[in-house]
Parts: C-alpha cells; structure tokens; sequence
C-alpha cells in the first residue's frame, strides 16, 4: 500500500485536500440515498410482490456495489486517480441505497405474508397487528441486514475527508462479508415467537445492530491508528489468533477439541418447524476437522510472530503470514461445508451419536414432568431403548447452531 497513506494523519486532513466528494457531500448522499431507498420502497408497496425486484436480489446488488467501492478505493491508494476515488464513493452511496432497499422490500414482504396467513384464515385484514410487529428483525439474516447498512452508512458519511478514505478501503469488505454470511443463511421468513411480539424489539434490535455497523467502522479507524503509530502487523496478528483458537474452542459445545470427540462438530436438531432444539446433536462430516486445520495453522502462525518479535527474522513473517491466509481459506472452506451439510443432509438420525440417546430419554421424561425419583428408577437399557425408539427423532432436522 502507498506508504503515504499512513504517513498522513488518520483524522484530519489540509485545506485543500479534500476527496473528490468532499464537505457536506457524503451528508447529503446519505439523506440521499435514505430518501432514495423509502421511495423504491413505496414503489414496492404500489407495484405488488409480482411485478417488483425481491429483497434477496436487492441485497446481492448492494454486495457487489461495496466490493465495487473497495476496489476502488484501494486503486486509488496504490496509484491515486481522483475519478477513481470518485466511482468508489458513489459505488458505495449505491451499495448503502440497495442494501437498505433491501431491508425495507423485506418489511413489506414480511407484511404480504402475515396478509396472505391472515386471508387463508378468513380473518380480515383490519385484524392485522400494527405495522411494527413486522420489522425484520426475526433471524440473523435480518440482523445482518442492518449490521451491513450501519457500516455503509457510518462508512459514507465519515470517507469524504482523506484521512478517512482510508476507513472505507478496510471497512466496506467487511460489510460485505456481512452481507455474504447473509446469503449462507438465507433469507426465509419465520413466524415471529409471542415473546418478541413488542414494540420493545425493533427499538433494541434496530439501535443494537446498527451500532455494531458504526463499531465496525470504528475498528477499521482503530487498526489504522495502529498501523500509524508503528504497531507491527503481526503483534496484532498474535492476539487475533489467539481469540480465534478460543473461539474455536468452544465451537459445539467444545465437541471439535475434547479428546473423546476431537475433530466432531455437531449441530442442534429440531422436529419440523419447531424453534425448540431437542436434546440431540447430529454430527456434520468434515466440518470438525476443517476447523482443527484451520486452529493448527494459526497455533502455527501464532509461534512463528511470536519467535520473529524476538529475533526479527523476515523469513519467519513471511511464512507466518502464509499461514495465516492459508487458515483463512481453510476458515472459509468449513463455512462452505457446515452450509451444504445443512442444506443436503437427509437423514439426520444416522448422524446421531448413539450414546446420547439416554441422556436425551431422560430430557423427555423432563419435559413431560415425569419426577425424578421415578426417572432415577430407570435403568441404562431402559433409557436408550426410550431415546433410541422415539418417533420425533426420526423426524429431526439439522441446524448450524453451534
């Protein structure tokens, strides 16, 4: 990258020196896009589900703008080009308007189907709920939603200054990484559990996941100030390894690293449609020990910074950061895997561990307030013959809830 850049101070920046978008620019381009993305919406509302582009479409729309913008934008740090910068801001402005065009299609849609249930029912429509118990804020897929658009807003808004130009090069990729996990957990719609039926909830979630949008932004301005003061890369490297192998840690239940179960992840498993797990876990082929690879290789990397902090050896940094980016496609390549298990598997209950089936008899007499003293009276045999017989557990479904 143009060691200019960071040479620059992060905030801040000369008379004169504004980006391509400067002054009030990028506050005007956010109301813009704001303005832009509710009218698109009352087209949707006028125009029906028919004849009108769908919200996961919109949302891949916004991906490729943000990707757009940070490709950019990087050009113009490794070879400056003011309309370079210029396509990246207004790539960004579109992707900030599709994505949050995107969540408000999904609001409507989300109205069409409680209006169609409602219709089957032969309920009419003035008995539907107030329009804010359809704020899509149900599922991660929602939430990933607005994370990415507090990003690209927060990111519009703060890069026309050319100290923050920067922010948006490192920032933007992560919305749409975002937005890619979106797209791995698709976009179904579920029905909405009485506990969350609050006006309470689209205040919470909203302001929650939209800060972590700005807190994403945030952290980019942070790892710039880093890089500014001299840090070196791979003592950052050090403890984000490390935060990663505790992750991985407790992935499954700490299944993946336990010596009884080593390289087994296992996921929660339902019956139907229901949202309650059972007390049963299927295990997913494969993805196990694609997460140990990925945790071996960052151990590695993690050693090898840790030997270079010492001894200031190039060649230890240089296969240290090949680690590292082989641990990512390793990483990226469990996801791929964890998402086509779940999506292709058939039968789950031949992916259940046997020795569970006690332990899950014993839930069921739990749930059905059979007293204790009597489940205690049971033997072993009995147990597993009640768990390992039970018809709902043939009727399991996978989940990627860890």
């Amino acid at each position: 990258m143009n060691q200019d850049v960071l040479a620059k101070p992060i905030v801040g920046y000369e008379a004169g020196k504004e980006t391509a978008v400067s002054g009030q620019g990028g506050f005007y381009a956010a109301v813009g896009v704001i303005f832009a993305a509710l009218l698109l919406c009352a087209v949707r509302i006028g125009a029906g589900p028919e004849n009108f582009i769908s919200d996961p479409a919109l949302m891949m729309l916004a991906l490729a703008c943000y990707l757009t913008a940070a490709v950019f934008y990087l050009t113009n740090f490794y070879a400056p080009f003011r309309f370079a910068e210029r396509l990246g801001f207004w790539a960004a402005a579109l992707g900030v308007f599709f994505n949050l065009a995107s969540w408000l299609v999904r609001w409507v849609a989300a109205y069409d189907r409680e209006l169609a249930i409602f219709h089957e029912q032969g309920r009419p429509a003035t008995e539907m709920p107030w329009m804010f118990r359809y704020v899509p804020f149900a599922n991660l897929y929602d939430l990933s939603l607005a994370f990415a658009f507090g990003a690209g807003i927060t990111t519009l808004l703060v890069m026309r200054r050319r100290g923050f130009a920067l922010v948006a090069a490192l920032a933007l990729p992560m919305a749409a990484i975002i937005l890619v996990l979106a797209r791995f957990i698709g976009g179904e719609f579920i029905d909405l559990p009485p506990v969350l039926d609050s006006y309470w909830r689209p205040i919470h979630v909203g302001i929650a996941s939209i800060s972590y949008g700005v807190a994403l932004v945030c952290f980019a301005a942070a790892v710039l100030y880093l890089l500014k003061d001299g840090l070196k890369v791979e003592k950052m490297a050090i403890w984000a390894n490390l935060f990663a192998l505790s992750v991985f840690g407790t992935i499954s239940k700490f299944s993946v690293f336990l010596p009884s179960t080593f390289g087994t992840y296992s996921a929660s498993t339902f019956v139907g449609n229901s949202r309650m797990s059972l007390a049963l876990r299927a295990d997913l082929p494969y993805v196990g020990w694609l997460i140990v690879a990925a945790a071996g290789l960052l151990a590695a990397a993690t050693l090898l910074f840790v030997n270079d902090l010492s001894r200031d050896d190039s060649k230890l940094r240089r296969i240290g950061r090949g680690l590292m980016v082989a641990a990512l496609f390793v990483q990226g390549a469990a996801i791929a895997m964890l998402v086509y298990q779940i999506k292709t598997i058939e039968n789950v209950v031949a992916q259940i561990n046997p020795a569970q089936f006690e332990r899950f008899a014993v839930w069921m007499l739990q749930q059905e307030s059979v007293p204790q003293g009597q489940i205690n009276q049971m033997t072993s045999p009995q147990l597993f013959q009640m768990g390992s017989g039970v018809g709902p557990a043939k009727r399991a479904s996978a989940s990627s809830q860890p």
